[in-house]
């Protein structure tokens, strides 16, 4: 996970997931800016879902590569060596960030709903 914290364009592709999960999240509010249709909960929800289902999908990922790589070498119970662990950290990071920024935006409007109410 060092490795993949310490590069600029993993945090860069962490941020472009969190804008497409913010912008499936924000824009229709102000779209329809009809509170009946598109409440402020849709927004809390919506980011705590994706952040939720970003991070598994980044698990998975990451996982099938490990999976792929022991099913090639027949490496069922041993240590996979570090460049395998480092690449799977890289694949894995970006989504780690996106699913947990999206979480905290969602705590985040979560508290704003319960302010507003």
């Amino acid at each position: 996970m060092k490795n993949a914290a310490k590069k600029w364009y993993y945090y860069v592709i962490s941020l472009v997931v969190l804008a497409i999960i913010a912008g499936i999240a924000i824009i229709p509010y102000f779209a329809y800016s009809d509170s009946s249709k598109w409440p402020l909960a849709y927004i809390k929800n919506v980011f705590l879902f994706a952040g939720v289902v970003v991070f598994f999908i980044g698990f998975v990922i990451q996982d099938i590569y490990r999976a792929r790589y022991r099913r090639q070498t027949k490496n069922w119970a041993d240590k996979l060596p570090q460049e395998i662990s480092d690449k799977a950290w890289n694949i894995f990071f970006p989504f780690f960030t996106s699913g947990i920024l999206s979480v905290i935006a969602g705590a985040v409007a979560t508290l704003i709903e319960y302010s507003i109410a």
